[in-house]
């Protein structure tokens, strides 16, 4: 995965996997972040960006909020219902619109990491996340809100890969596969919320 490059050659004696002339872990995190609070603080932001992130894709596989296709007997229900889908469009939102985007935008954001500040592509990146997001549930039509849902992948997909690389970074030394494993725990705990979240929202206040 691309990281920023250095502002300065590595001192004399260093190794070229970026560690301490005498071998072992990095001393300190790479230059080029730009970094306004602590690590630990943005291990939060980003766990809790985390979190937000895969809430969506809990909620969106919930009853609640796909729904059931209508019958002869009954109009149907959230998503499914509102725009009479089938299975296979079914999955054209979820998942396969979502991946696509992600897949497709994913080597785009890592290539621009070299470039670009990474913290503006993450803002890009969790803009368009957001904006897509609104795009999703004001969706009128099904075409609409698969072209949404592929932009939710391409916004997530900013962050996908800048957060993991922050935090390897930025973890002080013997502590970067703790760091990982916190900011990864917030991958199920988002779904489970969730799952939760539309389950309860979207019974009570409709899919959108």
């Amino acid at each position: 995965m691309a990281r920023p490059a250095d502002a300065a050659p590595a001192p004399a004696g260093a190794s070229a996997g970026g560690g301490t002339p005498g071998g072992g872990e990095r001393a300190g995190p790479r230059t080029g972040w730009g970094v306004a609070l602590p690590p630990g603080a943005l291990l939060a932001v980003f766990s809790a960006v985390n979190l937000l992130l895969y809430n969506d894709r809990g909620a969106i596989a919930t009853n609640a909020v796909m729904g059931e296709p209508g019958g002869a007997t009954h109009p149907g229900a959230g998503i499914m219902g509102a725009f009479g889908l089938n299975n296979k469009q079914y999955a054209l939102i979820h998942p396969f619109g979502f991946l696509i985007g992600l897949l497709i935008s994913s080597p785009v954001f890592s290539d621009a990491l070299k470039r670009h500040s990474p913290f503006r592509i993450l803002s890009v990146g969790l803009a368009v996340w957001s904006l897509a997001m609104l795009g999703s549930a004001a969706a009128p039509s099904f075409g609409l809100l698969v072209a949404s849902r592929l932009a939710v992948g391409v916004g997530e997909a900013a962050f996908v890969c800048i957060a993991p690389v922050f935090v390897e970074d930025h973890a002080p030394p013997g502590r970067r596969t703790m760091w990982l494993g916190i900011f990864y725990l917030f991958i199920p705990i988002g779904v489970a919320v969730g799952y939760i979240y539309g389950g309860v929202v979207g019974s009570a206040l409709g899919w959108r």
